[in-house]
């Protein structure tokens, strides 16, 4: 499991990666989860305001946390300026899937 941001151009990206290599992602045991352990600790971290690398630390912290440290996120990337997430204004409707490509809803 992973998650990939990258510019328009796909010169600059961040790609985090639910465990290290070698290892298994585990998705948790508990019957109400709707996500994956890794997946829920990028909802719950990813608009929180801060640079792209401090928000990764600290789903990796929470991952590891809650794992036991049986996985160890880890990321690769290439940019070269600080990256921040924040939320995106309401008038912006949420993304559909489409096959390997993403769309607004709108559209």
């Amino acid at each position: 499991q992973k998650f990939t941001l990258s510019d328009n151009t796909q010169r600059e990206y961040f790609i985090g990666y639910a465990t290290s290599p070698c290892l298994t992602a585990v998705a948790g045991d508990s019957p109400d989860r709707t996500a994956t352990i890794f997946g829920e600790a990028v909802i719950d971290n990813i608009a929180s305001n801060k640079p792209l690398h401090d928000v990764f630390s600290t789903i990796a912290k929470q991952v590891k946390r809650v794992t036991d440290e049986y996985m160890k996120p880890c990321y690769e990337t290439n940019l070269t300026e600080s990256f921040v997430l924040t939320e995106a204004p309401s008038h912006f409707a949420p993304a559909q899937s489409m096959g390997d490509h993403t769309l607004p809803a709108n559209m």
